[in-house]
């Protein structure tokens, strides 16, 4: 299910919606903060998993199958 964020134009409340299908997709959301419905769909990053050199950093709080790759699907 995707997550799509919105900012309010009258009280400049971003906030995200939870959509269940891409058919329920609608441009305007109504502001969870004040109740408008002049709202704009925002684009933003994401994040990704990025291999780790050998040797490299990585992610030292990450235990062993846990998030930063944790030695599973080619990253280390």
């Amino acid at each position: 299910m995707p997550i799509y964020e919105y900012k309010c134009r009258e009280c400049d409340l971003v906030f995200e919606v939870l959509k269940r299908s891409r058919l329920s997709e609608s441009d305007a959301e109504r502001c969870p903060g004040c109740g408008g419905e002049e709202t704009d769909k925002l684009y933003s990053s994401f994040a990704g998993m990025v291999p780790v050199a050998a040797g490299g950093g990585g992610c030292p709080s990450a235990g062993s199958g846990g998030a930063c790759g944790g030695g599973q699907g080619g990253f280390s």
